[in-house]
């Protein structure tokens, strides 16, 4: 029972910054996002709908079911959605 003791503070002390419990400071905390980034990402949310919708309308072997929509989709999911959570 004492190894394990030892081992969990041994962790505790190289992974966790002690802090004093006389500092009372506030973190303030930014959020990263702003109106771009929600349209950005309302803009990616619309493509996908459209290239899922492409896809259901068309044929089994069409050009827009086998071409169109995937494209859609693959710009949706890699491109836009990406953009707008790494967009500063």
């Amino acid at each position: 029972m004492d190894v394990i003791i030892f081992l969990q503070r041994i962790n505790i002390a190289t992974n966790l910054t002690i802090m004093k419990e006389d500092s009372r400071t506030k973190v303030k905390f930014l959020w990263p996002y702003k109106r771009k980034n929600y349209l950005l990402f309302g803009f990616g949310v619309f493509v996908i709908i459209v290239g899922y919708l492409i896809m259901y309308l068309g044929d089994v072997n069409s050009f827009q079911s086998l071409v169109i929509s995937p494209l859609l989709l693959l710009v949706g999911y890699l491109v836009i959605i990406p953009l707008a959570l790494l967009y500063k």
